[in-house]
């Protein structure tokens, strides 16, 4: 930190620096951080939960996403504004069971985090225990990361797919949740290769001749909702865990 009598370029300076530094977010055993209580701070959609300059870059894709749609380049494929304030902060590895919770709660069903992971944990869906430092391990079974939507009767398959079958996912439904490397999609390098992440994707922004431009995803490890994430970014991420993928049937 700057010294108590530094002028204000080398305050500034300063304050860039903390704001800048990592923020850890692998370390199950700290504390959520804290989130927006009410609907419309909800939808302000956390642009600073992994820093400073995460945050100037979402508010850069949406200066870009607008002038794409002022210009008539792009569209928005699904409502990713809308499922904002779906999104949850996550406790341990519950990754899983949240992005399956919010699925659930899109199409307007009673859900509960703590039942549901429960109710995984009885089921054989999703497992937790307990690190000799104290921290949660665990996680919802690639096989099964769509298995609780099933008991709770929403319509919908998991396989690895590929980004035609998201995107026809989004075009039926509107969201998908997919099988992303943490790594990668947080741009943590402290993070092993192997830490995997389930994240609810609610959109995408699309070419007139249909090209994905990006996605939009909700994360519960971050709190971060309706976060753009370029294609090229999303499918380096996405395509280290084999393109595991839950795809949703048109709703009724």
């Amino acid at each position: 930190a700057a010294a108590p009598g530094a002028g204000p370029a080398a305050r500034l300076a300063a304050l860039r620096a903390s704001l800048d530094a990592p923020k850890p977010v692998s370390d199950l055993g700290a504390p959520p951080p804290p989130l927006p209580s009410t609907p419309v701070e909800r939808a302000q959609r956390n642009y600073f939960a992994r820093g400073y300059g995460a945050g100037m870059t979402r508010l850069k894709d949406d200066a870009q996403i607008a002038l794409w749609h002022a210009l008539g380049a792009t569209k928005t494929v699904g409502d990713p504004t809308g499922k904002a304030p779906l999104i949850i902060q996550q406790k341990g590895p519950t990754c899983g069971v949240a992005a399956q919770y919010e699925a659930m709660k899109a199409r307007g069903l009673p859900a509960d985090m703590a039942a549901l992971a429960s109710e995984g944990i009885a089921r054989g869906y999703y497992s937790e225990y307990e690190l000799k430092n104290g921290t949660r391990d665990g996680g919802t079974y690639a096989d099964e990361m769509g298995a609780l939507l099933k008991a709770h009767g929403v319509a919908s398959t998991a396989e690895q797919g590929s980004p035609k079958e998201l995107d026809a996912s989004l075009r039926r439904s509107g969201d998908a949740i997919v099988f992303m490397a943490a790594k990668r999609l947080w741009n943590d390098p402290s993070l092993g290769d192997g830490a995997g992440h389930f994240v609810y994707v609610t959109g995408e922004e699309v070419g007139p001749k249909g090209a994905v431009y990006g996605y939009y995803i909700n994360d519960t490890g971050t709190g971060e909702g309706a976060r753009f994430v370029r294609a090229k970014d999303f499918e380096r991420a996405w395509s280290a865990r084999q393109h595991w993928m839950v795809s949703f049937d048109a709703p009724k």
